[in-house]
């Protein structure tokens, strides 16, 4: 296909075929992105923890079955996206719903550990490019946490 010409050029710099790709990029798993039971916040969020989910597993942050957690305070979330505290809250619960995070608390007036779970596979093989579920389909995930009375699990 070719180019449209230009009547007139912007005053910014365009990519180039020159342009290099490699960098620093956050992930958006493409089955996250066919959820249509999560808010686009939703999405952003898990995409954050995605990213520091990597982190913590290259730094072994791990519990006792070599589940990785990290840590990211939701203050930090709503900074990052440059939203309300409260939208993330919200985004959290969404996440939590759906199956796809767990949260577990470390004691009163700290970060809570943050654990992901792994998407509902499709066939043995794969996991799933699109999401077809119906919503509300739980994922289930094994939980080491007690219930506390805020709602939120307690690491024992």
């Amino acid at each position: 296909m070719e180019a449209v010409p230009m009547k007139a050029r912007p005053p910014y710099p365009l990519l180039t075929v020159s342009h290099r790709t490699e960098g620093e990029f956050y992930q958006m798993p493409r089955w996250l992105m066919a959820r249509g039971d999560l808010s686009l916040d939703a999405k952003l969020v898990y995409m954050l923890l995605y990213d520091r989910f990597r982190l913590s597993q290259k730094n072994g942050w791990v519990n006792e079955r070599d589940e990785v957690y990290l840590v990211y305070p939701r203050q930090e979330l709503a900074e990052m996206l440059g939203i309300h505290y409260g939208r993330i809250t919200r985004a959290m619960r969404q996440l939590t719903a759906a199956g796809l995070v767990l949260e577990c608390s470390r004691g009163f007036n700290t970060p809570h550990q943050i654990f992901l779970a792994e998407p509902v596979e499709n066939s043995g093989d794969n996991l799933l490019n699109t999401c077809v579920l119906p919503v509300g389909t739980p994922v289930e995930f094994h939980v080491d946490c007690a219930e506390t009375a805020g709602g939120y699990p307690q690491i024992p």
